[in-house]
């Protein structure tokens, strides 16, 4: 899996999970957020919702052209290792 992909899946999951009723719910609506999100779409949810540095943003999108595809993330491989285990 890749790190990127990773951490914003995580950081996506736990903005919403107050708005979902279960775990599995938000993190299913993370995974469908990640896969259809386009690499403008990271860099303006970095910079609008996260508030991220100027610096974070930089490192992110310097990690984005590695990407070949836009939408970045569409393959299973980025999204489809998290599970929600538990009750």
């Amino acid at each position: 899996m890749d790190e990127l992909a990773a951490t914003l899946v995580t950081l996506r999951l736990y903005q919403i999970l107050p708005d979902y009723p279960s775990v599995t719910a938000a993190l299913q609506a993370a995974q469908t957020w990640l896969r259809g999100l386009s690499s403008d779409d990271v860099l303006h949810w970095l910079q609008h919702d996260l508030k991220a540095t100027e610096e974070e943003v930089e490192a992110v999108k310097d990690r984005l052209y590695l990407f070949e595809d836009d939408p970045p993330f569409a393959e299973a491989y980025y999204w489809s290792a998290f599970t929600a285990i538990g009750l």
